[in-house]
C-alpha cells in the first residue's frame, strides 16, 4: 500500500494532444487553486483505498497530510513523506528511506497539485455536471499512453475545498481519495517539513 501512496502522487508528465478543456470546469479548479496558494499551512485527512476492477475493495489507509507553500509532510498509518521544496524523502514505515530531487520530473501530481486542481498541464478537463454547491469533473490524459484512464473529482465550490477522487488505471482499478477533514490557515511551523534523520530508526538506510 506504501507503494501505491508513493505512485499515486508521482505521475510522470502527461503531453498534449490538441483537445480543449471546459472554461467552467477551469475556472472551478484556478479558484481551488487559488485558495491553497494563499493559505498559509493546510492540513487534509483523507482515506485512501484501492478497489480492483472487479468492485472487490483491496486496501484502505488513513493518511494526514500538512502543506505550506512547495513543502509537505504526509503520514498514512506506517509510512512518512516529506517533501522539504526540493527533495522528498520516502520512508516505508520500516528500515529504508528513499530520497528523489523534486525537479526529477516524477511529482507532477504531488500533493500540492491533487488538492489545488492544478491539472491543466497534464489533463481535458470536462465538468460533468454541477448542483448547487457540489461540481463533479472529469480528467482525461492528453497522453494515451500513459497507466491512468481518467480521474473523477468531486468539489465543494463554495467552500473550495477537494471532497473526492477516484483515479482509474487501464486495467479499471481504482484508487478512491475521500476527503474527511480539511484546515485551511492552519498554523504550521517551517521545523516540521526538514528532514532529520534522528527521528527514524537507528537502522534505517537511506536510499538516492
Amino acid at each position: 500500500m506504501n507503494k501505491l501512496i508513493f505512485i499515486f502522487f508521482s505521475f510522470v508528465i502527461l503531453h498534449t494532444n490538441g483537445q480543449t478543456n471546459n472554461p467552467e470546469a477551469v475556472s472551478i479548479l484556478q479558484k481551488l487553486n487559488n485558495k491553497i496558494k494563499t493559505s498559509t499551512g493546510t492540513k487534509i485527512n483523507f482515506t485512501l483505498s484501492s478497489v480492483s476492477s472487479k468492485g472487490e475493495p483491496l486496501a484502505t489507509k488513513n493518511i494526514e497530510l500538512k502543506m505550506k507553500g512547495n513543502c509537505y509532510l504526509l503520514n498514512d498509518e506506517q509510512a512518512k513523506i516529506i517533501c522539504d521544496g526540493k527533495n522528498i524523502y520516502n520512508y516505508d514505515g520500516e528500515r529504508t528511506i528513499s530520497k528523489s530531487a523534486v525537479e526529477d520530473g516524477n511529482q507532477d501530481l504531488n500533493p500540492q497539485k491533487i488538492f489545488s486542481g492544478n491539472y491543466e498541464s497534464e489533463f481535458i478537463i470536462n465538468l460533468e455536471s454541477k448542483k448547487g454547491n457540489i461540481a463533479h469533473i472529469n480528467l482525461m490524459p492528453k497522453d494515451k499512453r500513459k497507466n491512468v484512464s481518467q480521474i473523477k473529482i468531486e468539489l465543494n465550490i463554495s467552500k473550495l475545498t477537494l471532497n473526492k477522487a477516484i483515479f482509474y488505471d487501464k486495467a479499471n482499478n481504482s484508487t478512491i481519495l475521500k476527503v474527511k477533514s480539511l484546515e485551511y490557515n492552519y498554523p504550521l511551523s517551517d521545523k516540521l517539513f526538514i528532514f532529520n534523520k534522528n527521528n527514524y530508526p537507528k537502522n534505517v538506510e537511506i536510499f538516492d
